[in-house]
């Protein structure tokens, strides 16, 4: 009695092929698809939150300018941005792919405010309002 041979749809290209050719390719159709649920599944978006001490940001005036530099940066890379006008501090939350610490605090600089360690420029600072100065 010979051994009944059923054939899924899936298959049925390889009616001819033996077991071995079926075999190699079950492997390599699981491996891409392991694969891909490696290297897809596992991305997760990062996000920092940094603090910039901002000691000239002394009223609502001076944070909405300050607010303002902001718009300079490019795309979609801060997520959300918090004024603390009594610590003086901008805190802010961005996606490290797209944008450095350093772009944040340059883009003030270049507003005229101080941002950490980063000084002013010194023709912005002297456009601003005499209170945020």
């Amino acid at each position: 009695m010979q051994p009944i041979h059923v054939l899924t749809h899936a298959f049925q290209p390889f009616a001819n092929k033996s077991a071995k050719t079926l075999w190699r390719h079950r492997c390599l159709k699981e491996g891409i698809f392991l694969l891909l649920g490696v290297t897809t599944g596992c991305y997760r978006p990062a996000t920092v939150t940094f603090d910039i001490e901002v000691p000239q940001m002394v009223s609502r005036e001076c944070s909405e300018l300050a607010l303002a530099a902001f718009d300079t940066l490019e795309g979609p890379a801060l997520h959300e941005i918090t004024v603390d006008l009594a610590e003086r501090k901008i805190t802010v939350t961005y996606d490290p792919s797209r944008l450095a610490n350093k772009n944040i605090e340059h883009a003030l600089a270049r507003a005229g405010f101080d941002a950490n360690m980063i000084t002013a420029d010194p023709e912005a600072r002297a456009a601003l309002p005499p209170a945020c100065r």
